[in-house]
């Protein structure tokens, strides 16, 4: 491979001190770095098509440089579509979640109104039982057949089933007030990490943009590098047809 010269003052990477014994840091980075180009823009498709051909003769910092910047980038690419991805799990579980309360709420409500009808019907059964007493006691007072006693036992059995359907139905509605708690709280709970997840998303976001800014400076400079080496190579043209045609006129 041929060095250019000097040119206007300036040094290329080849030339200059520092980068002269420069030693690759990064494996591999002599192949240029493959990735989805579906993924980046129409001007980053662009350059890289200009850029590829010439890959071998750029110098080692700059393929390990854009090889580190393509790391970087293609990190920050993949945290970026696992938040989407998350965030993604995040919706359908509050959507489950809001799917679930209201069935089981429904389950609840249809509950509750079943225990109702229930307790509606033992109370028509024992107004009828109570109605009958009253034409049993009116219809044989003089046998005593202990009418006012069993009137007693369903009174006291009225009074008990009447407690338990009041017990069971305060059970129900607390539960459904427990419910409804636990859902609100694990929606908070959900929405609080959405919002972390968002702010990191914005963060990759951000760090993703920095590093498209510094590549587009990166192919900046390249194209410039591109062109001063070409000017060189036509100077040194002219430089060597004058310094022959010098050389045939001290000859004559």
């Amino acid at each position: 491979m041929r060095i250019l010269p000097l040119f206007g003052g300036k040094k290329t990477l080849w030339k200059i001190k520092e980068l002269s014994k420069y030693e690759r840091k990064i494996d591999g980075s002599e192949i240029p770095p493959i990735y989805d180009l579906e993924k980046v823009s129409n001007i980053h498709r662009e350059i890289d098509a200009y850029i590829r051909p010439y890959w071998e003769i750029l110098h080692p910092v700059v393929q390990d440089f854009i090889t580190v910047w393509n790391d970087a980038w293609t990190s920050l690419l993949h945290e970026n579509e696992d938040l989407n991805s998350r965030l993604q799990q995040k919706d359908t579980l509050i959507a489950n979640l809001k799917s679930n309360f209201e069935n089981k709420l429904q389950e609840l409500n249809s509950t509750i109104q079943t225990l109702k009808a229930e307790i509606q019907t033992k109370e028509n059964e024992i107004n009828q039982k109570e109605q009958l007493i009253k034409d049993l006691e009116l219809a044989d007072k003089e046998h005593k057949l202990g009418i006012a006693e069993l009137r007693e036992n369903l009174e006291n059995r009225l009074k008990k089933l009447n407690e338990e359907m009041a017990e069971r139905q305060k059970k129900y509605e607390e539960t459904q007030m427990q419910v409804g708690r636990a859902f609100q709280q694990k929606v908070l709970e959900l929405d609080s990490e959405m919002m972390s997840l968002k702010e990191e998303l914005a963060e990759k976001d951000e760090k993703i943009k920095k590093q498209l800014e510094e590549l587009n400076i990166l192919r900046k400079e390249i194209q410039k590098l591109k062109f001063y080496e070409s000017k060189a190579q036509k100077l040194e043209k002219k430089l060597n047809q004058i310094v022959e045609i010098l050389e045939i006129t001290e000859e004559e």
